[in-house]
């Protein structure tokens, strides 16, 4: 039995009470990687030749498969350059590069043959994407396997792979490789390839890398035969490594439990093993002319970041991690980030940050792996809502509300026109300002949303079995929406259906501060959005006595646990709310809405009595 049939099977007997209704059909597919391929570093070319065990465990009979040709999108006129043509705010760093490149500049990758269970498969090829349609369909539960012959050639570096880049890293090797792919409830995932999001299948990689012997690598899974290579390149990963004395020599790659593979190779490459707090191998990997002090530097904040995420979210389960200088931007990838690592110490915030940001897609990505063309929101947005909490506690800000940052955007979104659902797929986003702002900041307010409406402790709890129960797997937004309504006894889905389909926004505000002839205070509020949500409220005396109140909003069906005084429910087709407190109106100091400014209210303003000046 395999690591992801183990985990399937776990996964069934650990919640089989609560989640059997539910998740009894659940299936994924696995792809089991095995490759040899051998660089030409003058030519910038690759031969290889790959063989895939791929297991259908889907109830489909599948008639055709497609592949990911990922390097055929770096070229002038590809899909990735039109559609970059298309937009309003175009990414400068495709526009301005991939019009001029020329032959021996672009990427491509050629499959010379193809064959399932020894017997050759016709084919065609349009753009990124491979089709197949089967000699012979693959049945529900069989295995196949699927040998292809391939040369490729690495672009210069337009946007996250390629060689050359403008930090000097010769390989940033991603999305290198013939990849299947996925195929789930939803049918087939083939989109093109236009610098946006991926998704892949879960399963296994075993790789060998044969390249010039003074190159040094770095990337995902563990090298299984680093005591064999030249001790010059190899002594960080193995001391007892040999002199050698080959023109070329095999790097070999081995990982589990993953649905990529990425990795870098440079001439100048230093590598510096460390172990985290938790004993995990993590290693360095930059070139020598950036700044010692600051790679130093990055080392602690780095290890600190994986006990931060281990307490907040789960355990990282993989070997080893590396940081590796990819030289464009930051990216993702199992077990390991490319990163830029042109940073200085006295710069050393933005440099963690970059790390713990690309680091946490690990968790959100890597390990549960959504769908991110169709939810990129749970992808971007998840990793930022953990790179938020984790910044605030390494540098100890403590921040009442880390994520002020993330509904600052979002309010900016709102405020220029450009906000679109969250429901709209990656690729179609009619701006990379308004992508960027909802998969990473509206996705990490989609998270505060939910802890704001459940309460802190069920949220806390929900998040971390949501990792236990679906690492490895691939799970929808009613997965976790189903683990915090359970903890919680409350109703959800309304909020995902207004925060995720729609653009209706929240807007509360208080309108009327009066005395009763009772003697009492009353306190109006109103709705004036279209996106009902529960209110807590402060209410500041002038004697310096502070006292919360909390409304529940009817479509939850159920108020939060909270030490606030519970007022009655608010109904959400009713847009105005009095309420009264034994207090005059002397004795107010102030009254606010939400004080600590987690509801993603788009105006603030009018959430304070009295309202200030400015």
């Amino acid at each position: 039995m395999n690591s992801i049939q183990k985990t399937l099977l776990a996964f069934s007997l650990v919640f089989c009470c609560a989640l059997s209704a539910q998740h009894s059909s659940y299936w994924q597919q696995e792809a089991h990687y095995t490759m040899e391929l051998s660089l030409d570093h003058t030519k910038h070319q690759i031969t290889g030749k790959q063989s895939i065990r791929y297991v259908n465990n889907s109830p489909d009979t599948l008639r055709r498969m497609y592949i990911h040709l990922y390097f055929n999108s770096f070229k002038p006129g590809s899909r990735m350059d039109q559609r970059c043509d298309q937009l309003p705010d175009p990414d400068g760093r495709i526009a301005k590069r991939i019009k001029d490149m020329s032959e021996s500049e672009i990427g491509f990758q050629k499959i010379n043959d193809l064959r399932i269970n020894g017997e050759s498969q016709s084919f065609s090829v349009d753009g990124s994407l491979l089709r197949m349609d089967l000699n012979r369909a693959i049945l529900p539960g069989e295995e196949v396997l699927l040998e292809t012959q391939f040369d490729a050639q690495v672009p210069k570096q337009i946007r996250r792979s390629g060689r050359n880049n403008s930090e000097g890293v010769e390989y940033t090797m991603t999305q290198w490789y013939p990849k299947i792919a996925e195929y789930s409830p939803r049918g087939w995932h083939t989109q093109q390839y236009v610098n946006r999001e991926f998704f892949g299948v879960f399963g296994s990689f075993d790789v060998k890398i044969e390249i010039d012997s003074k190159f040094v690598l770095a990337g995902t899974g563990e090298i299984v035969n680093a005591c064999e290579l030249d001790k010059k390149v190899a002594f960080s990963y193995c001391s007892e490594a040999k002199n050698g004395k080959e023109k070329r020599q095999t790097w070999h790659f081995k990982a589990e439990d993953v649905h990529d593979f990425a990795w870098a190779a440079d001439r100048d490459f230093l590598v510096k093993k460390t172990l985290n707090n938790e004993g995990t191998p993590v290693y360095f990997v930059r070139k020598k002319d950036t700044d010692k002090d600051a790679w130093d530097l990055l080392e602690g904040y780095t290890h600190g970041f994986f006990t931060e995420m281990k307490n907040r979210f789960g355990q990282y389960p993989y070997p080893q991690f590396s940081v590796i200088q990819g030289g464009d931007g930051g990216m993702e990838y199992p077990m390991c980030t490319m990163i830029l690592g042109r940073s200085e110490a006295k710069d050393i915030k933005g440099m963690v940050g970059l790390v713990v940001h690309e680091a946490a897609h690990n968790w959100f990505y890597g390990i549960i792996a959504t769908d991110e063309q169709q939810y990129p929101w749970m992808d971007e947005g998840f990793t930022t809502f953990a790179e938020e909490e984790v910044m605030n506690a390494l540098f100890e800000e403590n921040q009442q509300n880390p994520h002020f940052s993330s509904l600052r955007a979002y309010r900016y979104l709102v405020e220029k026109g450009w906000q679109e659902p969250l429901s709209t797929p990656a690729d179609h986003y009619m701006r990379n300002r308004a992508y960027g702002v909802s998969s990473y900041s509206m996705g990490s307010l989609y998270l505060t949303q939910l802890e704001y409406i459940v309460g802190e402790e069920v949220f806390r709890r929900s998040i971390k079995q949501y990792f236990n129960v679906w690492k490895f797997k691939h799970p929808s937004p009613d997965d976790l929406l189903f683990i915090l309504e359970r903890n919680s006894g409350m109703q959800l889905h309304w909020f995902h259906d207004l925060w995720i389909g729609t653009t209706q926004k929240i807007d509360y505000e208080i309108v009327g501060v009066n005395e009763t002839q009772e003697g009492k205070l009353s306190i109006s509020l109103k709705n004036g959005g279209s996106f009902p949500m529960p209110l807590s409220l402060e209410v500041v005396l002038r004697s310096g006595k502070t006292e919360r109140y909390y409304i529940p909003v009817d479509l939850t069906t159920k108020a939060k646990q909270t030490e606030e005084t519970t007022l009655p429910t608010w109904p959400w087709t009713q847009s105005d709310y009095t309420f009264e407190i034994e207090a005059s109106l002397g004795e107010i100091e102030s009254i606010r809405i939400d004080k600590e400014g987690f509801m993603a209210d788009i105006n603030e303003k009018n959430n304070l009595w009295p309202q200030a000046k400015d």
